[in-house]
């Protein structure tokens, strides 16, 4: 009788066994959230009802009886009431800090309907307004961005019109794509513009009959701009944009980010924040390709192991552009620009270059981040993977990432699946699908049929992760937003779009992928860090109005076992769940 008693119980018992050793060992649990739906993005697509938390990890995921059952009379509990917890939202291209700059200038150069400026003479109306409102004292950095990228190409665009508006300011006015800058001459000096270095093919510096800056610059020699100009601006205002970026992060649900336009200073400022328990979100910094000394100084930074956290600021590898964005003419296409038939765009890499830097990622030598958004591009990268396959024979075990793959060739997309067998993760930036008429404008009907082919890339076997690439052609990084995007695609082509499961796990453990966080983040598995964000609702269960996912709303967000946000109006947790700083949590760092 007893014999056969245990026997009916086993299965029970089977299903707890689990539970309760991954808690063994392990300190009792401080901090458990019971009655919830748990998406624990783990391979398997598991989900549970409660989760338990000792100091900074999690240590126990299954039901709500069974957590409780770990929970001693001291832990913290959270009862969820029915709302969905997710891993923390990982945001792995976004440049938070300099767009939280820009807007506190107030300043967009778009009309009335949204549209970005496309004439000389708007922009400078415009910047006329941003002076007179904002009064900035003098040699202080004046910034606004949001312009048509082809107004680039314009006569008359060049620093003499920054001169008028701002002769005492040094001024940076960046298209929408940020891939264009114009400085007047304050500007132009500042950042010593004559001397800039940029890979030949890469971009443009404009020179006059003299030979002197036009203060025009595109592609990668906007990007070093962008450095340089952050550089530059006083540490108080890298630090409140900053701190400014992180809270937002919080209220979004993003507890990781990857930053690639990241310099030594965003690393001092990391540090200070740090130094005050002050840095809710995950930053994984890495430099622009391009720009050697921030490169070399990142670097160094990793392998003198000098950061005071390395849990929670992290150096990635650099990013390298092979090309440039199609909005102004600069993503290399395999045929000339449909409104601009004279180019068909350029690489900024030569093909021995790319080569290089695949084999040396292949031979297991360095993790590598190439963006790539042009067609002819993408083939370059697809060529340099498979020749590195050829010679290296088993996957390497770093990261290969390519961003952007806004337009793949119908040839190439019958070789994407040897991209997936590879282990090469491609990410996606859904915020360009409401700006896709000017993609469509570039490049024609025809071609936009093989523009950023989602579904296209997950059924071939690539992992696929999700970002905002914010404020780089992106009007938010609400998280809720761009997975909406990436599953609707803003109405163009849904058919293409990723499902909302696909979506989540780009922008969780995909994304965590992304900046090689896998280990530590990105799913709610025991022995990870304890991120989450809860929101009210459900994302899975609106399949049907995928459009509605943006009104789903977060309403706690933990990083490491910490509370870092809390929508007090609905949100029910006892107030000693607040007592612990995200930074420093317990249980250590990794």
């Amino acid at each position: 009788m007893i014999r056969s008693r245990i026997l009916r119980m086993l299965p029970a018992l089977l299903a707890l066994a689990p539970c309760v050793a991954r808690a063994a060992g392990a300190d009792r649990p401080d901090l458990v959230l019971l009655n919830g739906v748990v998406l624990t993005m783990d391979k398997g697509g598991s989900t549970a009802e409660a989760v338990a938390v000792a100091g900074d990890r999690i240590v126990a995921v299954g039901t709500t009886a069974q957590i409780r059952a770990l929970a001693g009379p001291a832990a913290r509990i959270v009862d969820l009431q029915g709302r969905t917890l997710l891993p923390g939202f990982v945001d792995s291209r976004i440049h938070g800090p300099f767009g939280f700059w820009e807007l506190a200038s107030g300043a967009t150069l778009a009309d009335k309907s949204g549209s970005p400026l496309s004439q000389p003479d708007e922009v400078e109306s415009a910047l006329r307004e941003i002076m007179t409102s904002r009064k900035p004292a003098p040699y202080e950095w004046v910034v606004a961005a949001g312009f048509n990228p082809k107004l680039g190409a314009a006569r008359k665009f060049d620093r003499s019109l920054g001169d008028r508006v701002a002769p005492d300011n040094p001024l940076l006015v960046l298209s929408l794509d940020h891939h264009v800058a114009l400085l007047n001459s304050r500007a132009i000096e500042a950042v010593d513009l004559k001397k800039l270095p940029f890979p030949p093919g890469s971009g443009e510096v404009g020179l006059d009959d003299q030979r002197q800056p036009t203060g025009l610059v595109r592609e990668t020699p906007a990007f070093l701009v962008i450095n340089r100009v952050w550089g530059l601006l006083p540490e108080g205002v890298r630090r409140d944009a900053t701190e400014r970026f992180f809270e937002t992060a919080s209220r979004f649900g993003i507890t990781s980010v990857g930053d690639p336009m990241s310099t030594p200073a965003d690393l001092k400022t990391a540090e200070a924040l740090l130094a005050k328990g002050d840095m809710p979100v995950r930053l994984v910094a890495g430099a622009f390709g391009p720009n050697e000394e921030a490169r070399v100084a990142l670097q160094a930074y990793r392998d003198q192991a000098k950061s005071p956290d390395a849990g929670r600021l992290l150096i990635g590898p650099p990013l390298y552009p092979l090309d440039g964005t199609p909005l102004g003419w600069g993503a290399a296409l395999f045929q000339s620009y449909r409104d601009a038939p004279w180019t068909s765009g350029s690489l900024a890499m030569t093909p021995e270059e790319i080569d290089r830097h695949v084999a040396s990622w292949a031979a297991g030598k360095e993790s590598l981040v190439l963006g790539a958004s042009g067609s002819l591009a993408v083939h370059m990268i697809l060529d340099a993977a498979e020749r590195s396959r050829a010679v290296a024979g088993a996957t390497a075990p770093l990261l290969l990432r390519a961003d952007g793959l806004e337009i793949v060739s119908d040839p190439d997309r019958a070789r994407l699946a040897g991209m997936g067998r590879s282990g090469a993760l491609v990410t996606l930036q859904p915020t360009r699908f409401p700006y896709r008429v000017f993609l469509q404008n570039a490049i024609g009907d025809e071609r936009m049929k093989s523009a950023m082919p989602y579904r296209t890339l997950v059924e071939a076997g690539v992992p696929v992760a999700i970002n905002s690439d914010w404020p780089m052609t992106a009007q938010t990084f609400q998280p809720t937003q761009v997975i909406a995007w990436a599953v609707d695609r803003a109405g163009w082509r849904p058919e293409e779009g990723l499902t909302i499961a696909q979506a989540l796990r780009a922008y969780t453990a995909d994304a965590a992928r992304a900046l090689g966080l896998q280990d530590r983040v990105g799913s709610i598995e025991s022995g990870k860090k304890a991120d989450f964000v809860v929101l009210d609702r459900n994302p899975l269960e609106y399949s049907s109005k995928p459009d509605q996912i943006p009104q789903i709303a977060v309403r706690m967000t933990f990083a490491s076992g910490a509370l870092v946000y809390e929508d007090r109006l609905t949100a029910s947790v006892p107030a000693s769940a607040t007592a612990r700083p995200a930074s420093g949590a317990a249980g250590g760092s990794r």
